[in-house]
């Protein structure tokens, strides 16, 4: 194994930077929309006799997460069927296994 960093070509260096300025603005628009569907539900979400609070950014980003985990399994959004179950299989490991990098040995 080298270790040596890759010098990329210009080209090469281009691309990158072109990914990661599109990776840059989708994250950021990603966290507009999380914050402002949160506040939507807060501004509209029903005061009298009610004891639940709106739902926090947390829901909103676990309806996301749910929905890009299908995406990528290719399974249809809306009744959650189909899809590569081999793939599903790939992500669910690739989770486990940043908690078990970032968070091993924090508890249960």
């Amino acid at each position: 194994m080298s270790n040596s960093c890759t010098v990329f070509t210009p080209t090469e260096q281009q691309v990158v930077d072109t990914i990661q300025r599109a990776g840059e603005g989708l994250m950021a628009a990603v966290q507009n929309a999380l914050e402002e569907a949160t506040k939507q539900a807060a501004d509209a979400w029903p005061t009298t006799d009610l004891t639940e609070s709106p739902p926090p950014i947390e829901y909103f980003a676990a309806v996301l997460h749910q929905n890009m985990f299908l995406i990528l399994c290719g399974a249809d959004i809306e009744t959650m069927k189909g899809g590569n179950p081999v793939m599903a299989g790939h992500l669910i490991r690739s989770e486990q296994k940043i908690v078990e990098h970032y968070w091993s040995g924090e508890g249960d």
